[in-house]
């Protein structure tokens, strides 16, 4: 049950959410996904999740989706079907 700690949760994920936009804001994309190190680096135009299973995607066009979770302890989760944009929690 989460339900004690739904605040702290919140304020955790708005904090997060908070950095992430002034991350976008004052650099732009390059910004926000640089500041994504240590979990991910941003270089040459390619996202790199250290320790995650070897899986390259590419986008084509398409939107990546960068979803915050609190409950990914051990580190990005990527969710790919070729029909839906991909995302990274």
């Amino acid at each position: 049950m989460i339900t004690p700690y739904r605040r702290t949760i919140e304020a955790a994920v708005e904090r997060d959410r908070q950095l992430r936009a002034r991350a976008l804001a004052d650099g732009g994309v390059e910004g926000l996904l640089t500041g994504l190190r240590p979990t991910m680096s941003w270089d040459s135009g390619e996202l790199r999740i250290p320790g995650h299973r070897d899986q390259d995607l590419h986008l084509n066009g398409r939107r990546l989706l960068l979803v915050p979770s609190y409950f990914c302890l051990t580190g990005p989760v990527t969710m790919f079907d070729p029909t839906l944009p991909p995302v990274v929690v």
